[in-house]
């Protein structure tokens, strides 16, 4: 699972308030604002921004960094909150690696490149009919299966399981 550390190595919460609709556009710094999640007559929330990268409420007396303060607003979990922050920031999974080097290393590691790639194409073609939350489950399932297997912590078999098991899901 992607961690709410790298989101917010990559967007700052200047940016998801923004892309959320409560943003007020004004400068990145720290500033008092009406809480998003609740209804606010004056402004009870602070925005952190830099380092912090969080909004906390005294009247709610709870913080959010950019992951959970998407979840709170939108109502979602944890795996759709990420995937509407990939898809509303434009990012690539952190595991990526450019695409010559990833496909180097999988193409030197043995023949099971072809099935990683199948998986891949797989997941592509049904991302928009198989729903964010089994998008996301496949996607990070399928990263977790080639860092194990480029670093070798599993072998070339199980790595063959596991992409099977993952085509299944994906295709039903």
């Amino acid at each position: 699972m992607i961690s709410a550390a790298w989101f917010s190595s990559q967007i700052t919460i200047f940016q998801v308030l923004e892309a959320l609709g409560v943003g007020d556009g004004g400068p990145e710094e720290t500033r008092q604002i009406a809480c998003p999640v609740h209804q606010d007559r004056r402004p009870s929330a602070r925005v952190y921004g830099g380092d912090e990268n969080r909004l906390y409420c005294f009247t709610c007396g709870r913080g959010w960094d950019v992951v959970g303060l998407v979840m709170a607003v939108q109502h979602l979990t944890y795996p759709a909150a990420a995937d509407w922050l990939m898809e509303t920031f434009n990012l690539g999974r952190p595991s990526d690696l450019p695409g010559q080097i990833r496909q180097a290393l999988l193409s030197t590691a043995t023949s099971i490149q072809p099935l990683f790639s199948m998986t891949e194409q797989a997941l592509r073609e049904s991302r928009l009919t198989m729903g964010c939350d089994r998008y996301t489950r496949a996607s990070m399932a399928l990263d977790v299966v080639q860092e194990l297997y480029l670093t070798k912590a599993i072998d070339r078999k199980t790595a063959q399981q596991d992409l099977t098991r993952i085509l299944r899901f994906v295709k039903r």
